[in-house]
């Protein structure tokens, strides 16, 4: 069973991250995590037409932490270069890096997270134009306070616990907070192009719409399960690393294209 820590304090001199985003391990907390309550709420039902593979990989979805932030802003970092090298879009003038600090909550979920304050972004260096370029972000979810990881995991603790009120104790998200995610799950995310781009690469069924992103998750899981062509589970930073990928396009408005500097960030990446 996949135990990676979501819930280190990252406090005081042991639990801190530095700013130079460096670390020797997982954070790891003595209590008890929350989202345990997640595999509970799963074995009593899981999405309509999940395999057994999809069940058991929501069910291992129970632990992040620091060395999966460090993953992201790695990729993140490397997007921005990729993006940098392409020019400006508007006038073809060179892209400097312009980047600056943003304050992430990690609720209960991801504390660790909330020491990887930098957020990747560039300036045209041309006189006259001087536009932002925003590169995807594996990290931040457009200009939600919440780290993406949070959205995403706090989301499917919503969709699979008894109550929203249950899903706030767990996750440390408020509840209108929560709703509103929800909302931006079922009725504005299947409507962007990123969804429409991202659901044509599965195999028939995609994920299930009314379900996302539980259904998204669980899918990404048993895909990376299939692709390693073995029966061990994928860990579970694999899956969310994975998740993040998939929806880096929507963090921003200003580079199009967005997934095509992802994958060419995450090919450097393993050719390097």
């Amino acid at each position: 069973m996949v135990e990676i820590s979501l819930s280190g304090s990252g406090e005081g001199p042991e639990g801190a991250i530095p700013r130079g985003y460096s670390t020797s391990g997982f954070l790891r907390e003595e209590r008890p995590s929350p989202l345990k309550k997640l595999a509970k709420s799963l074995r009593g039902g899981s999405p309509p037409g999940c395999s057994d593979s999809e069940r058991r990989t929501m069910l291992h979805l129970q632990r992040l932490v620091g060395e999966f932030f460090v993953r992201l802003e790695k990729l993140d970092q490397v997007i921005a270069a990729v993006v940098a090298a392409g020019r400006c879009r508007h006038c073809d003038g060179p892209l400097h890096q312009g980047n600056y600090q943003r304050k992430p909550r990690g609720g209960l979920i991801a504390t660790a997270g909330e020491a990887f304050t930098r957020r990747h972004s560039l300036c045209c260096g041309r006189r006259g134009c001087r536009k932002r370029a925003l590169p995807p972000s594996l990290r931040f979810l457009g200009r939600r306070v919440y780290l993406g990881a949070v959205v995403v995991l706090a989301s499917v603790l919503a969709q699979t616990m008894a109550t929203v009120r249950a899903a706030t104790a767990a996750s440390g998200v408020p509840w209108r907070t929560l709703r509103r995610w929800g909302s931006w799950w079922r009725e504005v995310f299947p409507r962007l192009p990123t969804w429409a781009e991202l659901r044509a690469h599965f195999a028939p069924p995609p994920p299930d719409e009314a379900l996302l992103p539980q259904s998204l998750v669980a899918r990404l899981g048993a895909d990376l399960q299939r692709s390693d062509g073995t029966a061990r589970e994928p860990a579970a930073d694999d899956v969310m690393v994975m998740s993040a990928r998939c929806l880096a396009p929507v963090t921003t408005g200003s580079v199009v294209e967005g997934s095509r500097f992802v994958k060419a960030a995450v090919a450097q990446m393993v050719a390097g």
